[in-house]
C-alpha cells in the first residue's frame, strides 16, 4: 500500500511537555492513542490507514530535522476500491493470561 497511497505520515512525538519543559513519559501512548482515532476517523471517511514500523528513526530525524520528536511509524493513508473486512480476531481466552487462580 505504501507505494500507491496518496499520502505517507510520520507520527511523531515529544519526550517533553510544551507548557513547562519537563518530561513527558506518557509521549509514545499518547502518539499512538491519536493514531488510532485517526485510523478511525481515516475509516468513517472511506480512507485506508496502513501504520508501518519497519523504517530508521534515525535517518527519519535526519531528513526531516526533528529535534526533539521521536518517530514512532509512518502511515500510508489513502482511498481504495478495496472492499475491506475485519479479518477474524482471537478470543480473549486465547490472549488474555490470568493468573488470579495461580
Amino acid at each position: 500500500m505504501a507505494k500507491s497511497a496518496s499520502m505517507l505520515m510520520l507520527l511523531c512525538s515529544t519526550q517533553t511537555f510544551a507548557y513547562n519543559r519537563k518530561p513527558n513519559r506518557w509521549h509514545a501512548f499518547d502518539s499512538g492513542t491519536a493514531m488510532a482515532f485517526l485510523i478511525f476517523e481515516a475509516f468513517k471517511r472511506g480512507i485506508a490507514v496502513h501504520p508501518m514500523g519497519g523504517f530508521s528513526t534515525e535517518r527519519a530525524k535526519e531528513l526531516f530535522g526533528l529535534m526533539g520528536l521521536e518517530p514512532h511509524a509512518v502511515l500510508a493513508l489513502g482511498y481504495t476500491e478495496e472492499s475491506h473486512t475485519m479479518t477474524t480476531r482471537l478470543g480473549l481466552d486465547k490472549i488474555v493470561i490470568d493468573r488470579r487462580d495461580a
